[in-house]
């Protein structure tokens, strides 16, 4: 828990890997984020995955029509982001139940 390596869904165990430019979910980094930023998400449910979903900062920046219960993708943000900012991923079932992570944190959380 202190390493903030923590989901939450409203149904089903959904196993993912999700890392953003190679930090995993619940790290804080002391330096500025890169440029460019990598997010890359692996996503193993035991029913299809509708969409996932990559958020900066609580906004929308990328959103994968999925539509099976494996998958893989990785995003890329060249936006320069803020000093401060952070990324999460939320995942949507088929069955419209939801599964988020802890984000990555810049500069703090």
């Amino acid at each position: 828990m202190r390493a903030r390596r923590c989901y939450g869904t409203t149904g089903v165990t959904i196993l993912r890997d999700v890392r953003v430019a190679n930090r995993p979910m619940g790290e804080a980094v002391a330096e500025p984020p890169p440029r460019a930023v990598p997010v890359r998400v692996q996503v193993d449910a035991p029913v299809p995955s509708a969409r996932v979903e990559v958020c900066r900062n609580n906004f929308l920046n990328d959103l994968k029509d999925v539509g099976a219960a494996a998958a893989g993708f990785e995003y890329v943000n060249r936006d320069l982001p803020a000093d401060r900012t952070w990324y999460g991923v939320r995942v949507r079932l088929a069955d419209d139940k939801l599964a988020w992570n802890s984000p990555v944190w810049w500069n703090g959380r």
